[in-house]
C-alpha cells in the first residue's frame, strides 16, 4: 500500500471522528441557565421534564438539559401558576431536561404527559393539591392539613409526610403509594382498575368499584368501605 493511500485513509477516519464528535457534543453537551420568575405558588409540568422542588426564600428556577436546545424549554408564569413544558415535537427518550424549582409556598402540583416532579424536603401549608396524570409521575413529601390528591390515567404518585385529612381519587390505572402518609381521616374512591395504598389513622371512608384495588394498613376506628363491581379492598398488617 502505497503512502498516498495510507494518508487518504487516517485523513478519512480522523474527519469522521471529528464530525462525529461535533455532533455528539451539539447533541448532548449540557446546557444550564437560571431564570428569574415572578411569585407563583402553583406548578404545572408536562411533557418529558423532571423538576426537583426545594423551599427558600425566593423563586428561582435552574435549568440543565442534554439532546435538546435550552430555549425550547418554556417556564410560563400565567397567574400565579408557573408552567413547565418542552416545545411540542421534543419527546425523544434521549432527552435529559431537569429543572431545579425553588418556591416559597406552594398549593397545587401538577404533573402530566410522562413529567416527573420529586420533593425531598416536606412541602408545608394548610391545604396541597396533588394532581398526577396522563403517565406522569410525583414523589412528593408533605406537612400540611388537608391533602387532596388525584391520580388517573396511568399516572403514579408516591406520598409520604403526615396530614389531617386526605381526600383522594384513584382512577383508570392510576397508582398511588401511601403507606408513609400518616394521615388522620381518610376518604378514598377508586375506579377503573386504579390500585391504592395508604395507611389509615382514625377513620377511613373508602369507595372502590370497576376493577379498583385498595390496600391499607392502620386500625381505625371508624370504617366505612363499599366495594361492587370487581373492586377488592384489603388490610394488611405492619
Amino acid at each position: 500500500m502505497n503512502a498516498r493511500k495510507i494518508i487518504y485513509r487516517v485523513f478519512k477516519k480522523s474527519w469522521f471522528i471529528f464530525a462525529f464528535a461535533i455532533f455528539f457534543n451539539s447533541g448532548f453537551a449540557l446546557e444550564t441557565e437560571e431564570r428569574i420568575v415572578a411569585s407563583f405558588d402553583i406548578i404545572r409540568a408536562t411533557g418529558r421534564v423532571k423538576v426537583f422542588l426545594k423551599p427558600g426564600k425566593s423563586e428561582r428556577l435552574r435549568i440543565e438539559t442534554r439532546g435538546v436546545e435550552i430555549s425550547k424549554v418554556f417556564t410560563v408564569i400565567d397567574g400565579t401558576t408557573l408552567k413547565i413544558y418542552i416545545q411540542k415535537g421534543f419527546i425523544d427518550d434521549n432527552i435529559d431536561v431537569k429543572v431545579y424549582v425553588t418556591y416559597k409556598v406552594l398549593r397545587e402540583v401538577h404533573s402530566s404527559a410522562l413529567a416527573d416532579i420529586q420533593a425531598e424536603s416536606a412541602i408545608k401549608g394548610d391545604k396541597l393539591v396533588v394532581d398526577v396524570n396522563s403517565k406522569g409521575r410525583a414523589n412528593v413529601k408533605v406537612d400540611v392539613n388537608t391533602l387532596e390528591l388525584m391520580v388517573s390515567v396511568s399516572g403514579e404518585l408516591e406520598i409520604s409526610g403526615k396530614t389531617k385529612i386526605q381526600n383522594t381519587r384513584v382512577n383508570s390505572d392510576g397508582k398511588l403509594k401511601a403507606f408513609n402518609l400518616q394521615c388522620e381521616k381518610t376518604y378514598i374512591k377508586i375506579n377503573t382498575a386504579g390500585i391504592a395504598e395508604v395507611r389509615a389513622g382514625e377513620l377511613l371512608d373508602a369507595t372502590v368499584h370497576t376493577g379498583g384495588n385498595l390496600r391499607y394498613k392502620g386500625n381505625p376506628s371508624k370504617e366505612t368501605i363499599k366495594s361492587t363491581l370487581g373492586g377488592t379492598v384489603t388490610r394488611l398488617a405492619d
